[in-house]
């Protein structure tokens, strides 16, 4: 190779390395936990970071509930802090946020006594089958609730 091509490569080199220098990567988005990270993006369960996801949202709460009223206060805060920690609440994941009958928005676990089975079977409807992350979300949902309640009151 002659001199000027191997000048001519040194210098293609040394722009590309100062682009690159200059060039700043772009910040990761901000979450407060990763289930909360990028709430209108799916899940990608093939990831390490997809399973670690899916195992902390659906592992067993702290305090199994029981089915009984006298349990529904600590099975409520314990759902809640899950919730707000998986990301279930998050802008385009909500599935936290149902309509009444009247068509007012509840929030499932402060105002499930307002809602009717209808009401959430109806609302679980517009996006089950949809592959996003709502749909992650509330599978993610049903099996915390599996692994968290006695399957016959103590």
């Amino acid at each position: 190779m002659d001199p000027a091509a191997i000048q001519a490569i040194a210098a293609a080199v040394a722009q590309a390395v100062a682009q690159g220098q200059n060039a700043q990567a772009a910040p990761a988005p901000f979450a407060l936990t990763p289930g909360r990270a990028n709430p209108a993006d799916a899940l990608d369960y093939t990831t390490r970071t997809g399973q670690a996801v899916f195992k902390d949202a659906t592992e067993s709460l702290p305090h199994k509930f029981d089915v009984e009223s006298a349990s529904i206060n600590q099975f409520c805060e314990d759902l809640r802090d899950r919730a707000i920690k998986a990301g279930w609440g998050e802008g385009a994941a909500d599935i936290l946020s149902i309509p009444d009958t009247d068509g007012v928005n509840r929030q499932l676990i402060t105002n499930y006594g307002q809602l009717t089975s209808q009401n959430i079977t109806d609302h679980v409807q517009t996006y089950i089958a949809a592959q996003d992350r709502r749909s992650q979300n509330a599978v993610q949902m049903y099996h915390l609730r599996s692994n968290s309640c006695r399957s016959t009151p103590t």
